[in-house]
């Protein structure tokens, strides 16, 4: 389907690509910390913690870019319900 809005899809994409970047990189940031560390409890605080908190921020970029997305799917369909009248009101 063809849209009027590709510039919002791929920002959508970007964003959400961004977002599964950062929650991989911080599995991986946890995985390897933890095959090396030899069992020391600041690992907790400086990799466990902020490897949470990475992941939760790559959860949040990925649900923008799907709101984004739902909101331009929206504005798409309204714009084919409302049919020739929209493209005559813009002229």
């Amino acid at each position: 389907m063809k849209t009027k809005y590709g510039t919002a899809r791929t920002v959508a994409d970007i964003i959400a690509f961004f977002g599964w970047l950062d929650i991989i990189g911080a599995v991986i940031v946890f995985v390897l910390s933890m095959t090396s560390s030899s069992g020391s409890s600041t690992i907790l605080t400086v990799v466990i913690i902020p490897a949470f908190i990475a992941v939760a921020m790559g959860m949040f970029m990925i649900a923008s870019g799907q709101v984004i997305k739902a909101i331009v799917d929206m504005a798409d369909n309204s714009f084919i319900m409302l049919g020739n009248d929209a493209v005559k009101e813009e002229k």
